[in-house]
């Protein structure tokens, strides 16, 4: 008898170059990379945290966080001009409370009826006042620096050499308000009505210096609240380039998790079928 003719039927198969799995293991690869740049960017905040998450970007965040940080330093520098000049200003509001009391010594010496004893005691206590006014002027200091003995300072305030405030204060010592070397005299109402007219001068220069640093640290107070609107403007233009996007990064967070669980589980199924195989072979 004739035997019956059967056909044979090969199907090859493959356990590791399947191009589902291969394509799946490599997707998730990319997708792992890209959750940890979301988590990445979520952690610190910042949407740019290297050069290569944006070279051009990154650019000019460095030039605005170097113009950030010479405009604070401009703050800064603005504030302890001020503190010089509000110090300074301490010093000759005492002095002119002193000439104002000499004023009212040189006043009452100028009077006929006071006794030789008298004119000693006011002449005394006028000397002692004019010293007093040297020492202010002398020991009133700010780091280091005693703008009443006469002072010619430039205040920086940017990065340009123009970008400068000078400041002068006229020495108000007993030798510049012309007090010392016996100018007030009390020794007849004649010298006291001189003495009268010297105090005066003084008093006239004090309240000059007064009004030149109250003018300039109106000035310098303008230039810190310009300086800090443009802080505050430079602070948002850096945020707007380095600042994450939290609610966008979240979203791209949750919808990588469910890629991620998603190829997972198709890897695993792959893992699956691969089983099968080698059981329909075993």
């Amino acid at each position: 008898m004739a035997k019956p003719f059967i056909m044979e039927i090969t199907m090859a198969i493959n356990f590791n170059t399947k191009p589902g799995f291969i394509f799946g293991a490599n997707t998730l690869n990319k997708n792992q990379n890209f959750f940890e740049k979301t988590v990445e960017k979520l952690s610190s905040g910042k949407s740019i945290n290297s050069a290569a998450d944006d070279a051009a970007g990154i650019a000019v965040l460095s030039k605005l966080e170097a113009a950030l940080s010479g405009k604070e330093q401009a703050i800064r520098n603005a504030a302890d001009g001020q503190g010089l000049l509000q110090t300074a200003d301490s010093g000759a509001a005492k002095i002119s409370n002193i000439l104002n009391r000499m004023k009212e010594l040189a006043v009452q010496a100028a009077n006929g009826t006071n006794s030789v004893a008298q004119r000693e005691a006011l002449q005394s206590e006028a000397d002692q006042l004019t010293a007093e006014i040297s020492r202010i002027a002398d020991s009133t200091s700010f780091n280091g620096r005693t703008p009443l003995s006469g002072e010619d300072i430039n205040l920086q305030f940017g990065s340009s050499t123009e970008d400068q405030i000078n400041v002068t204060i006229e020495a108000v010592n007993s030798s510049d308000l012309q007090l010392d070397s016996g100018r007030v005299s009390f020794d007849t109402s004649s010298d006291a009505r001189d003495a009268m007219s010297t105090i005066d001068a003084a008093i006239e220069k004090v309240n000059s210096v007064r009004g030149d640093i109250g003018a300039s640290v109106n000035r310098i107070s303008s230039t810190i609240e310009n300086l800090s609107n443009t802080q505050k403007s430079t602070k948002v233009a850096a945020g707007r380039v380095s600042d994450a996007d939290i609610a966008g990064e979240a979203t791209r967070r949750a919808k990588s998790q469910l890629l991620q669980q998603s190829e997972v589980a198709m890897l695993a199924h792959g893992n699956a079928s691969k089983g099968a195989m080698l059981r329909l072979i075993s």
